[in-house]
């Protein structure tokens, strides 16, 4: 679960707030979560000082070194032992890891682990926005609703009743039975978001699509938000009778304010992402009712076909002058004796697409890095009960889910998401 909200009662001044967290959460924990109002350095921050660029440059260039081998390694899972391809990537990841080889050693983690999933999850969040599309969905709503519902309700009685039921071996029996509740809602709210991450490698990698791919989708996409409210919840309950924080009703509103603005911020996002792709020079799909059907399949190889050459040597390639392309075709339109409309050889359909895919998608990396920054600079200056923390995964659905009902621009979406996912998976 990505989400964090602090719910506490509000403070008199920042130096009260300061003291009050000192006794709460203890020295240590205080000064990591106020490092950015005492100045001191972050170590942990790339070229943060000249001190340790050295450090950051070793640090990326290790990083860099295990990433390129660790493709043709994760290839062996698909094609020998016939597991998906993450799966590979997750085993190499270990290997390589602090804990095993320690190629990637802690130091390099702590500092580039925010930004490397920064980068993925953002992507991801883009991608899991354009499946969740209405028209595809509609039929399934219904089902989608009383799968989510089934999953969480069981989740929820199941992982509830153990936390409760087992609370010495969770070690904390000597807690009231309020806050033995709040606390097991609280896992059990976790418990319920699936990842969202492997879904769409996995759907990617097999290219899998069809009734079952659409409801398993729908409901891991629609259980972002109800997670988020059901663990805001379950944060409140703690705060109350675990914390013995004084919650007012002002700290309720802040708190559902800040869960109902992620959509509101959602929305914005797309309004930007429609923005980007109103850039001129790029080719128009208006009159495509289903972008996402055999055009945006000819538009690019997708990344079944990349992963498919990858683990089969005898799979045919692909020829990438031979697939059908809106450039590779002649214009059959033009009236004999008319000339068409000459292009410009630099400002080209492919670079125009190239440059809104370079946009939008930095657009989403900086909005994910900015949550955690806006955060810590918030909770450090007017303390926790204020701290302004949204959740980047749902509000990158969001944006990505509403631009995508855009029809003129849904094809050069689903085009750049393609083109980018082998590279980003």
């Amino acid at each position: 679960m990505f989400a964090s909200f602090h719910v506490a009662s509000s403070y008199a001044s920042n130096d009260a707030a300061d003291h009050e967290l000192l006794n709460d959460y203890g020295d240590h924990v205080v000064s990591r979560r106020l490092s950015t109002a005492t100045g001191d350095e972050d170590k942990t921050v790339p070229f943060n000082s000249w001190s340790n660029t050295v450090t950051t440059l070793q640090y990326s260039l290790a990083f860099v070194v295990v990433l390129v081998a660790a493709h043709p390694l994760g290839l062996f899972f698909p094609k020998y032992f016939k597991l998906p391809l993450i799966t590979g990537y997750l085993v190499i990841g270990i290997i390589a890891g602090p804990f095993v080889a320690n190629l990637l050693s802690e130091g390099l983690v702590d500092m580039l682990a925010n930004y490397v999933s920064a980068l993925a999850l953002s992507f991801i969040s883009f991608q899991a926005g354009q499946e969740i599309y209405l028209p595809e969905l509609r039929p399934q709503l219904k089902s989608i609703f009383i799968l989510l519902g089934t999953l969480y309700v069981t989740a929820m009685v199941v992982l509830t009743s153990v936390h409760l039921l087992a609370e010495n071996t969770f070690f904390y029996d000597d807690f009231a039975i309020s806050c033995q509740l709040g606390i097991s809602l609280m896992f059990g709210s976790i418990s319920v978001l699936g990842s969202p991450a492997t879904v769409m490698a996995i759907k990617i990698e097999l290219n899998s699509v069809g009734p079952f791919t659409n409801l398993m989708l729908g409901a891991t996409m629609m259980a972002e938000f109800v997670v988020l409210v059901s663990f805001s919840i379950s944060r409140i309950v703690c705060s109350i009778y675990c914390a013995k924080l004084d919650v007012s009703m002002g700290n309720l509103a802040y708190t559902l304010g800040i869960v109902m603005s992620n959509l509101l911020l959602g929305g914005i996002i797309a309004m930007l992402i429609v923005l980007i792709f109103q850039i001129p020079g790029g080719e128009d799909h208006e009159s495509h009712a289903d972008a996402h059907g055999n055009d945006s399949d000819d538009a690019s190889p997708n990344a079944s076909t990349y992963y498919n050459q990858q683990t089969n040597p005898k799979a045919m390639p692909v020829d990438m002058d031979a697939i059908p392309h809106s450039q590779n075709a002649c214009d059959h339109d033009v009236e004999e004796g008319q000339r068409a409309p000459a292009k410009s050889l630099f400002w080209t359909p492919q670079k125009v697409l190239s440059l809104k895919g370079l946009l939008w998608l930095a657009m989403g990396y900086i909005f994910y890095i900015s949550t955690t920054t806006i955060g810590k600079a918030t909770a450090a200056a007017y303390g926790l009960s204020w701290e302004i923390k949204f959740e980047p995964l749902l509000v990158l659905m969001v944006a990505s889910c509403i631009a995508g009902h855009h029809t003129p621009i849904r094809h050069d979406m689903h085009v750049i998401l393609d083109t980018v996912a082998p590279y980003m998976f």
